[in-house]
């Protein structure tokens, strides 16, 4: 009886250390799966910060590029209020032509009274 009961002692304080080192390695183990859930949910936080940053991105290169265009048609309407600037009152022949039509619609329009 008392081998026995030294025995189980033996077998008990054999099973104490084994216990204390898988504890430890569970406890391990659920803190890593902790770090990793956390990473896991920053990792999804930032994909869509990127994914916002992305958007904002394309959308202020669209706004730019109209912009630009803006930038270009006002440059152009400037050229050329300066070369009728330049040209001391005197029309191209594209703009002759417009108030000859407008004159000649005129007339037509005064005849159509008399």
């Amino acid at each position: 009886m008392q081998e026995q009961i030294e025995q189980h002692e033996i077998a008990v304080n054999e099973v104490s250390p084994l216990e204390k080192v898988l504890q430890q390695l569970w406890e391990r183990a659920h803190s890593a799966a902790e770090i990793i859930a956390s990473l896991r949910s920053e990792k999804n936080s930032l994909e869509e910060k990127v994914r916002e940053l992305e958007i904002t991105i394309a959308q202020a290169q669209s706004d730019v590029l109209s912009k630009n265009v803006e930038v270009e048609q006002l440059r152009a309407k400037i050229e050329t209020l300066d070369e009728k600037e330049s040209s001391n009152g005197m029309m191209n022949s594209d703009e002759r032509t417009e108030v000859r039509e407008k004159i000649r619609i005129l007339i037509e329009k005064i005849n159509a009274y008399l």
